[in-house]
């Protein structure tokens, strides 16, 4: 593309990544060094699509209460995702619609590109 040319594209990329990549635990190191790259890619095509208006974020999660959280063996009741939920600062786990809300903020808004929201209630501070 050159100076002259005005851009004629657009749109939004955004990328799912974890808060344990910026609060390790143990053994998770496989995962956490994807999720890495995950949020080094994410700066960089900020940088390289922001000529064609394309816009690149990621939305960092924690844990969210969905079906494929409460098939943990540990957290299968309302009970234990209460007392999990509980270690947050906000005292409990995310909805999907929280986490959704967020994803489809970085869609919206056309002046966000190369960040990352953390969306985890707090867990990162607790």
């Amino acid at each position: 593309m050159y100076a002259s040319e005005p851009p004629t594209a657009g749109g939004s990329l955004t990328f799912s990544s974890e808060i344990l990549v910026v609060r390790p635990a143990p053994g998770m190191t496989v995962s956490l060094s994807v999720t890495g790259a995950v949020e080094t890619l994410t700066k960089a095509l900020a940088v390289e699509l922001a000529p064609a208006r394309l816009r690149v974020n990621t939305v960092r999660f924690r844990r969210i209460d969905t079906p494929l959280l409460r098939s943990l063996p540990s957290l299968d009741s309302d009970d234990a995702i209460a007392a999990a939920g509980s270690t947050a600062l906000l005292g409990r786990f995310g909805t999907a619609q929280e986490a959704a809300a967020s994803a489809l903020f970085l869609m919206a808004n056309n002046y966000v590109t190369g960040q990352f929201i953390t969306v985890d209630g707090g867990e990162t501070l607790s």
